[in-house]
């Protein structure tokens, strides 16, 4: 079985005007679309299209939280929320006009996690996780989730000796790494944050990856760097129209995940990941995909080992 946790969800909000977006100007709204929000339950959705069994964990605010499991159910996304009274799930804005370009995101910071419902979590992860299972956690912490909190779910993971993974930034990823972790998939800014200017991108992965057995480098539309069992390859990603890259990530982890789970080689999970991640930029909302369109742009994916490094 594959888990996936966000903690710090989201409803997608998402705005389209006729005319490209302009300061000091009204942009005016024709159409609207709600989405999911929220790296891990785009992870979910991406394992559910490719047929994965999959379950999504996620802190979710009491008021509407109607609007929040009907998203889910129409997506047959199978989930288990943890209601936060008094509160409601927070907000993405993503902003997109008629030349498709690409698009402009505003988010809410979210509402606090209170000790029981952290607690709820870490009760699940002891009941449910087994040794074979992956445990994908994507996405930002909650304001105030302590880092401790953090590690507490990824103390509970380790004991379980589970595979882990980890898509997220700042102390949480440092914290990931620390702990030793089974994947993560930082950014270049990301990478940034981790070591001082001046190494190399490669002498920097390569440290990392003496803790993370599995490092991917995320670079965007120029496709990303892997490091996997002592390979390094370069992946290529396909050229396509950009229309809205959020959950563009995300897409590549479900689909690179649920490839694995199939029983395809890393090698083989690489390509079919960017392949559903090049389609999913095309899409104008924040998680869809086309498996079709993604088979057809992985033969337009290319993927290289790099030698002579380690």
């Amino acid at each position: 079985m594959i888990y996936t946790i966000t903690l710090n969800p989201a409803i997608d909000h998402i705005l389209f005007t006729k005319n490209p977006l302009e300061k000091r100007k009204n942009n005016r709204m024709y159409k609207k679309e709600i989405d999911l929000g929220g790296k891990g339950l785009h992870v979910s959705h991406t394992l559910t299209c490719l047929k994965i069994p999959n379950v999504a964990l996620a802190f979710a605010g009491e008021r509407n939280a109607n609007t929040f499991k009907k998203i889910l159910e129409d997506k047959s996304v199978d989930y288990e929320l943890f209601l936060e009274k008094k509160t409601a799930p927070r907000i993405t804005y993503v902003l997109m006009d008629q030349a498709e370009e690409g698009s402009l995101m505003v988010t809410e910071h979210g509402f606090q996690v209170s000790r029981q419902n952290h607690e709820k979590l870490c009760q699940y992860l002891k009941s449910a996780v087994k040794t074979e299972d992956t445990v994908i956690l994507s996405g930002s912490l909650p304001p105030g989730y302590p880092v401790t909190w953090w590690e507490d779910v990824l103390s509970i993971l380790k004991e379980k000796q589970c595979t882990t993974a980890c898509d997220v930034s700042g102390k949480a990823l440092k914290t990931a790494i620390a702990m030793e972790v089974d994947f993560i998939k930082p950014n270049e800014q990301e990478l940034k944050e981790l070591f001082p200017a001046g190494e190399q991108d490669l002498t920097q992965l390569r440290k990392l990856n003496q803790k993370v057995p599995y490092v991917i480098f995320s670079k965007g539309s120029e496709g990303s760097t892997a490091f996997i069992e002592g390979k390094i390859f370069n992946v290529h990603a396909p050229k396509v129209k950009e229309c809205n890259d959020t959950g563009a990530g995300d897409v590549f982890v479900g689909a690179l995940f649920g490839a694995r789970e199939k029983g395809s080689s890393w090698k083989e999970a690489l390509t079919f990941a960017a392949g559903c991640s090049a389609s999913k930029v095309t899409k104008s909302n924040s998680s869809d995909f086309d498996i079709e369109e993604a088979n057809t742009l992985c033969l337009q994916t290319s993927i290289q080992e790099v030698k002579g490094v380690y």
